[in-house]
């Protein structure tokens, strides 16, 4: 995004800087209020599944589904998937083509409104996933209404996300026989899940050698009823990054075909420094490649039921 854009929406915005709904409006609705919505499109659905599913649960809605535009959130959700898709003056508040400039991701958690979580600078990577899912579905192709082959049908896409956690400093060798752990508080999931609050996500981690990590043996314990987990999506970055990470091409995306069920397992008190014993959600390894010498790795679900 452009400064002078920034700068465009930062002072529509600033009315709600300290205040949250009550004081100030975004002028502009959008230029997009009137076109023809298909509710069965992979985008739309990705939006409802998406945007507007973290706008409704998560307090956006106090202000963006009434008053204050964009109206991403208001109750009829074919019109906020219209103003979604909309402006605010001359400026587009996403692009499909390239959505980590969305003003979504910039303003999600940058302080405009003392809510949360639009004052949690976490919400932005979740955010970032969010958007980048929904751009995804809105690009797949549909199947020619003439007849011939239709477009790739994307993975499934994540639309809960964790907190980022980063890699442990030291990680053993798959050589060795223990393992480091990367551990989830699923407090921290967005959106929330109320059984999940007091649950962690763990998954143990090695070298394969110098450039590649083997992920392994997802868990999770502390949830007080069972869950399905639809779509285990793994996300890495370098520290110094920004967002939610990449999937790695070759492997990074191996759990994501699967619905594994987490039953109710208590959460250990104290907590061990070794692996929780529960049962592994995948038997699958993942060999994913190594971005830096430091990197953080959050976890998605395309949904938990």
């Amino acid at each position: 995004m452009k400064y002078k854009e920034i700068i465009y929406l930062a002072s529509i915005l600033a009315g709600l800087s300290a205040v949250g709904c009550g004081q100030g409006t975004m002028d502009g609705e959008g230029s997009n209020s009137s076109f023809s919505v298909d509710v069965n499109s992979p985008g739309f659905k990705a939006f409802q599944s998406g945007l507007y599913s973290f706008a409704s649960t998560q307090g956006c809605v106090k202000c963006h589904g009434n008053s204050v535009n964009p109206r991403f959130a208001v109750s009829d959700v074919v019109s906020a998937y219209r103003n979604a898709r909309g402006k605010v003056g001359a400026l587009a508040l996403i692009d499909f083509n390239s959505p980590e400039t969305s003003p979504f991701i910039v303003f999600s958690g940058n302080g405009h409104c003392n809510d949360i979580p639009c004052s949690n600078p976490a919400t932005q990577p979740i955010m970032q996933g969010i958007i980048q899912a929904w751009a995804k579905a809105e690009l797949t192709a549909p199947t020619p209404s003439g007849g011939g082959t239709p477009g790739p049908t994307p993975a499934a896409m994540a639309v809960y996300f964790t907190s980022t956690v980063a890699f442990p400093a030291t990680i053993p060798s798959v050589m060795m026989a223990n393992v480091a752990v990367i551990r989830f508080p699923l407090s921290l999931l967005r959106p929330v899940v109320a059984s999940l609050n007091n649950a962690i996500l763990e998954v143990e981690v090695q070298m394969i050698n110098p450039t590649e990590y083997r992920v392994r043996n997802p868990k999770i314990v502390g949830n007080t009823a069972a869950v399905t987990l639809e779509g285990i999506h793994v996300y890495t970055r370098p520290a110094s990054g920004m967002g939610i990470g990449i999937e790695d091409t070759a492997q990074g995306m191996a759990w994501v075909a699967t619905a594994p069920v987490a039953p109710i397992v208590a959460l250990p008190n104290p907590i061990p420094a070794t692996p929780f014993k529960a049962t592994s959600l995948e038997t699958l390894s993942l060999s994913i490649m190594a971005q830096a010498s430091s990197e953080v790795m959050t976890i998605g679900f395309s949904a938990v039921k």
